[in-house]
């Protein structure tokens, strides 16, 4: 971990920002599953960049709040739904 990284504690762990970004991509890759959610089609649905899907999904870049509404306006699935899903993935790696 990096002296400077950003820390969450979540339920008594230490995430850097680097883990949290990490999870939420595979929060992504799980929604593919589910909701039928594809970078290209979130492309066209939200509007965001393919480019920055991808690196959100990589884990590479972290999606503000605003973002997080946008990704689930161009799925079935509503920002609660991501959130929970990040969140046991979060739990799973604790």
């Amino acid at each position: 971990m990096k002296q400077d990284e950003p820390v969450l504690n979540f339920k008594g762990r230490s995430i850097t920002e680097g883990q949290f970004n990490e999870a939420f991509g595979l929060t992504l890759k799980r929604l593919r599953g589910k909701y039928d959610y594809r970078p290209l089609t979130a492309n066209q649905e939200t509007g965001l960049d393919r480019k920055f899907l991808y690196d959100l999904e990589g884990g590479a870049k972290g999606a503000s709040l605003f973002t997080l509404f946008r990704l689930a306006s161009g799925t079935e699935a509503t920002a609660a739904d991501i959130v929970r899903e990040l969140e046991c993935i979060l739990e799973e790696r604790s």
